[in-house]
């Protein structure tokens, strides 16, 4: 099968959510109420929901459950990728065949083996970290909830992101002639630099952010 289910699932995402995102915005007066419910959390979750919204809504807290799931995967994805193109090793025969299952057996990598190594250590760092805040800093309110789906999509956000970004990488696909498939520094790009210096300044004021907002917690139980 040559189809790319990872592309799929987040076009279908992006889609879903910039429709409903949309209705609820300009449209929530007309919306049935339970659509409503179903989309909003948090600080916008509505006051009174329908039981049905109450029954599929899980704790908030279980937004640690994301990041458990990420740094499972990620630290399998950062083994492979260094396995392959620090130490070259070869693709576990397993993996390579899930990615065909995932993304079709048809992948072509167009993206130098650098600036793939270069996304998985950034998303590697980004999922550890946040697997720290949302354990150990961050204060979920014992009030909190959010919506099933909600809990689903995030469960496969980051296992998604991982798989897309070895899905097309060199060696872990069939490698273009014009693409490299080992780690050269010349491969990296004053863009790709700013653009990893960017993602770091905003990895470190996200962790300053979450102690911000945990310290507004009239206490460390989430009242």
């Amino acid at each position: 099968m040559n189809m790319n289910f990872v592309l799929l699932y987040y076009a279908a995402m992006s889609w879903t959510m910039i429709m409903y995102s949309s209705l609820v915005n300009f449209f929530e007066d007309y919306l049935p109420r339970i659509l409503v419910e179903a989309f909003k959390y948090g600080k916008c979750a509505c006051n009174e929901k329908t039981k049905l919204v109450s029954k599929i809504e899980v704790p908030k807290a279980w937004f640690k459950h994301f990041y458990v799931i990420a740094v499972i995967v990620f630290s399998y994805i950062f083994y492979a990728t260094t396995w392959v193109y620090v130490v070259g090793g070869d693709v576990a025969e397993w993996f390579s065949n899930f990615l065909n299952i995932c993304c079709g057996q048809g992948r072509v990598a167009h993206t130098p083996a650098a600036k793939v190594y270069l996304a998985t250590v950034l998303l590697t760092l980004q999922v550890f970290r946040r697997f720290y805040d949302t354990h150990f800093v961050s204060v979920f309110g014992k009030n909190s909830f959010m919506n099933l789906l909600h809990y689903i999509a995030g469960v496969f956000h980051y296992p998604g992101a991982a798989i897309a970004i070895v899905c097309e990488a060199p060696i872990f696909a069939k490698t273009a002639q014009n693409v490299s498939a080992e780690l050269r520094l010349s491969d990296i790009t004053l863009f790709d630099v700013c653009v990893a210096v960017t993602f770091m300044w905003a990895w470190w004021h996200q962790h300053c952010t979450s102690k911000i907002l945990a310290n507004l917690r009239k206490d460390k139980k989430g009242w």
